[in-house]
């Protein structure tokens, strides 16, 4: 039997890569999954390539505008029947001109508002409802420039990604011992040909992260990819 059946999960940026490589892994579980993304044709796209399943619903959603966050879970839990179990934060974005001579203040609030806005709110929209019922996965995508800030990344991007990791450890410490797990997952290195539906260690970890929450200890705060492990606060 699936393990996450009867579970209900929302995918942000479910569009492409890791989101729709983790949405198939979800799926493959039994879990009725919601793929958000500001594009529904490449939302389209996606649900085709994986067989148009009857648990599987699309959802066009710009998590940058906290307003159509509210309607985005509200939309999911009416369509897949019940509240959100499990939140893969993935929506994500950066930009051509990263350096920091190039970087405008429009440049810098748009990439702030689609990573790290976009994640809080998602959080704040979600998490009350797994406090109160006591149980909930909520996974970050990261970055390793979530760790470890240089050029590649850019200045905003590597903001985003540290403020993200330090968005789900300090909830994660506050919630603890409230039934509501946060992990952050650091993908080491992806590409759009490994994302492609295909075999990709981070989904796989996602989807084990997921299925073997009854296993992860109460006070489990974050659980990285880079070790498959938990990372844990007294």
């Amino acid at each position: 039997m699936a393990k996450l059946t009867g579970k209900i999960a929302l995918v942000t940026g479910g569009g492409s890569g890791i989101g729709a490589a983790s949405a198939q892994a979800l799926l493959q579980e039994g879990a009725k999954v919601a793929i958000a993304g500001r594009d529904l044709k490449k939302l389209d796209e996606v649900a085709k390539a994986l067989g148009n399943p009857a648990n599987l619903i699309t959802v066009q959603a710009d998590v940058s505008d906290q307003k159509q966050v509210v309607t985005l879970v509200a939309t999911v839990a009416k369509k897949l029947g019940g509240a959100i179990d499990i939140l893969v934060n993935n929506a994500g974005t950066n930009l051509k001109q990263r350096a920091f001579r190039e970087i405008t203040p429009e440049g810098w609030d748009k990439l702030i508002r689609t990573n790290l806005d976009g994640a809080f709110y998602c959080i704040h929209a979600v998490a009350p409802a797994m406090i109160e019922r006591k149980d909930g996965v909520i996974i970050n995508i990261v970055s390793t420039s979530g760790k470890r800030a240089g050029p590649l990344g850019g200045v905003a991007y590597s903001a985003s990604k540290f403020g993200m990791a330090a968005l789900g450890l300090c909830v994660g410490a506050e919630e603890k011992d409230n039934g509501c797990a946060f992990a952050i997952s650091f993908p080491v290195k992806w590409t759009r040909r490994s994302c492609n539906f295909g075999p990709m260690r981070l989904p796989r970890s996602i989807g084990n992260a997921c299925c073997s929450r009854q296993t992860w200890p109460r006070r489990c705060v974050s659980w990285r990819r880079s070790r498959s492990t938990c990372r844990f606060r007294s």
